[in-house]
């Protein structure tokens, strides 16, 4: 299980990095809202990695993503993590 997380993590970060490509120092909130839910449509619809090769069925990859994030691994929102450390009051 942890090589699978390892694949769908790796994908995730190819797929937020371009994301985060997409944005501007000067970005509105709602354009990156937008992405965010772009990142997420594509968890939800794309072409995803597979457990196994017998294994085909899409929830796997969704729910695994959902509990990546549920983990704080991975997130939709662009400026997700710097989000998420201000909630928990850590770095300011």
């Amino acid at each position: 299980m942890d090589i699978y997380e390892t694949r769908l993590r790796e994908e995730w970060e190819i797929r937020f990095e371009q994301l985060r490509d997409q944005m501007g120092d000067q970005t509105a909130e709602n354009e990156k809202r937008r992405l965010a839910r772009e990142l997420y449509s594509w968890i939800e619809t794309g072409d995803l990695q597979q457990i196994r090769p017998q294994v085909n069925e899409p929830s796997m990859a969704r729910g695994s993503y959902h509990i990546l994030s549920d983990n704080q691994v991975v997130g939709w929102h662009p400026e997700f993590t710097q989000r998420l450390m201000q909630l928990i009051g850590v770095g300011g």
